[in-house]
């Protein structure tokens, strides 16, 4: 019989809920599937790589569709890895530059260091700077509008920002942005000192609720579109939060829809955005080009 903690655990950990992989096998056969088809889009599309917007080592964004017209829109993606693992990087999820550069838009991956060699409100500092250079950059190039992307941890980064967590991104910042789109996150922190996640992470109950979308104030008006994601084959708590955090959204008079994409997991549900013929694929696309 299973302890609480063992649940807990397992409540937190979306490799083992996948119905495609065993759990000690999935994060390996996702990052090996994203590594593949990046390299093929680094070979193909026009780049900018490894530009700063910071003094470490991780604090760079790279840039995808380089040739296209100045003021294409631009897709901002911030990756996940529960803010601790070494391979989940930008760099591990180039591939999603591929149908977006067949439609015209532009894409900046972002790159931010890792728990424990920095805590995770040095984290949200270093989302709020890279966010301020990909705002810079839309601005300086005139693009039809940004829209920002988190996938995982990086949906709780991106949520982040429009909550009272983040203290250095203005409302015109904010609200230049015309799309959030947050795909399989996290966005309650309460129970993470209970599991073994925190180890590199070293949370306290108090920090990690000060640092929960969930718990934390929305900032200002928000006019950015946000649309929340989950995936059908998640884990429980990481839908559960999706709907949550939709909830808030809109009960807030923000304009949010609810996705639950059916038939996959925590991972497939973004190497699939490889695909034009995906559904979320398509409807990122949509939301993109009719703002």
């Amino acid at each position: 019989m299973q302890t609480s903690l063992d649940s807990l655990e397992k409540l937190y950990l979306p490799s083992r809920w996948s119905q495609r992989y065993p759990p000690d096998t999935i994060v390996e056969k996702h990052v090996q599937f994203a590594q593949t088809e990046s390299d093929k889009t680094r070979q193909t599309i026009p780049s900018m790589l490894n530009l700063s917007y910071g003094p470490l080592e991780k604090e760079k964004i790279d840039i995808f569709g380089t040739d296209l017209d100045n003021d294409a829109p631009i897709f901002v993606f911030v990756h996940g890895g529960y803010w601790q693992e070494e391979s989940l990087k930008r760099d591990t999820y180039h591939f999603l530059a591929t149908p977006l550069y067949k439609n015209g838009i532009k894409s900046i991956f972002v790159g931010y260091e890792l728990c424990p060699k920095v805590s995770l409100p040095e984290i949200v500092k270093e989302i709020e700077v890279a966010t301020k250079k990909c705002l810079e950059y839309a601005k300086e190039n005139k693009s039809k509008g940004v829209h920002l992307v988190g996938y995982s941890a990086g949906s709780h980064l991106v949520a982040a920002l429009y909550t009272n967590i983040a203290k250095n991104l203005s409302n015109e910042e904010r609200n230049f942005i015309k799309t959030v789109i947050l795909i399989a996150g996290v966005y309650n922190l309460e129970l993470i000192p209970e599991t073994s996640i925190n180890g590199a992470l070293n949370l306290s109950k108090t920090d990690a609720v000060a640092l929960s979308p969930l718990k934390q104030s929305l900032v200002g008006e928000i006019s950015s579109t946000m649309c929340v994601v989950s995936a059908e084959n998640d884990s429980p708590e990481f839908r559960k939060q999706s709907k949550e955090f939709h909830d808030k959204l809109e009960h807030a008079g923000v304009n949010s829809s609810a996705i639950v994409v059916p038939k996959v997991d925590h991972f497939d549900i973004v190497e699939l955005l490889y695909s034009e013929n995906f559904q979320l694929t398509k409807s990122i696309l949509d939301l993109i080009k009719n703002k």
